[in-house]
């Protein structure tokens, strides 16, 4: 999703989410990892989101490094020894 706005959309998530970014761990944080109640899991996306365009709105100045790997071009290996 980052990759796929623009500087202006994640810097303006970044500036409405970052101050909530505290709270939201500390309700998250009542419960276990892996015991996250579904209702809540949208909310705990939202803080992984709010970690992934930090770097690029705080370091970057933009959505993706330009000598990074685009991670658009992930693929998923289905075992250890698949090319793919």
């Amino acid at each position: 999703k980052r990759m796929q706005s623009s500087f202006n959309e994640i810097c303006e998530f970044h500036e409405v989410m970052n101050p909530k970014v505290d709270e939201i761990i500390a309700f998250l944080n009542q419960f276990p990892l892996n015991d996250i109640p579904p209702e809540y899991h949208k909310l705990s996306h939202t803080v992984l989101a709010i970690l992934e365009v930090d770097d690029a709105v705080n370091n970057w100045n933009q959505t993706n490094l330009d000598l990074s790997y685009d991670p658009r071009k992930w693929r998923t290996k289905s075992s250890f020894y698949s090319g793919a």
